[in-house]
């Protein structure tokens, strides 16, 4: 799962997409290497999240579970489709639904992948499996929105990649489809939601509620 989000980064940061040369504090791959070098760290790092998943010491079928939820995920219905619509987005004016599209795919798709391969791991039961959907579905709206959100009101320095750019781009943004005050009230709606769909497990869920109640702070 890590390599799927890693490569999300690399691939996102190169200058064919957003061409930006900050990432997390510190320079992107291609701007401290080159493009060559970035795309095909990004292709090694992908085809190595599937490489740990046939090694890991769980059922045959969970196996066949993750690798299909892994393929599904982050290819061309989830993350690519996802990358791929915020590049056309950026000849489109603001447009709500191809925003939502974007924001379920680019980024709601890995976080819901990470979930259903924890449930598959824990041979979680069908109602389990589902709630951790919703979780991840929620999580991932309320992220990218509190992403989009930071990129208006927060600083370079908390972020750790150059803010502002998404407006300049003409990217499909929360703020500027929605506004400032609707975009925080997405976020927080979203934040209620992925709670709610984790009542079922109870204390064993506080870790998970912790980290999506953090997006309605969030800063960095």
């Amino acid at each position: 799962m890590s390599g799927a989000h890693r490569i999300s980064l690399i691939h996102d940061d190169l200058p064919a997409m957003d061409d930006d040369e900050l990432r997390r504090g510190k320079p992107t791959c291609h701007f401290q290497f080159d493009e060559a070098t970035a795309i095909l760290a990004g292709d090694a790092l992908l085809t190595y999240a599937f490489e740990l998943l046939t090694h890991s010491k769980i059922p045959d079928s969970a196996k066949v579970n993750c690798v299909r939820s892994l393929a599904v995920r982050s290819g061309y219905s989830g993350m690519v489709g996802g990358q791929m619509a915020d590049t056309v987005g950026e000849t489109h004016e603001p447009n709500r639904e191809l925003m939502d599209y974007i924001h379920a795919h680019k980024t709601g798709d890995l976080i819901t992948c990470a979930c259903e391969l924890g449930a598959y791991c824990a041979e979680a039961s069908a109602d389990e499996l589902e709630r951790l959907r919703l979780f991840g579905r929620h999580c991932g709206l309320a992220f990218q929105v509190s992403d989009d959100i930071c990129d208006h009101t927060s600083t370079s320095e908390e972020m750790g990649k150059q803010v502002g750019k998404d407006d300049d781009a003409g990217k499909q943004n929360a703020v500027r489809v929605h506004g400032m005050r609707q975009a925080r009230e997405i976020v927080s709606d979203s934040v209620e939601k992925a709670c709610e769909a984790l009542e079922i497990f109870g204390s064993d869920a506080q870790d998970l509620v912790q980290l999506v109640r953090w997006l309605k702070e969030r800063r960095s």
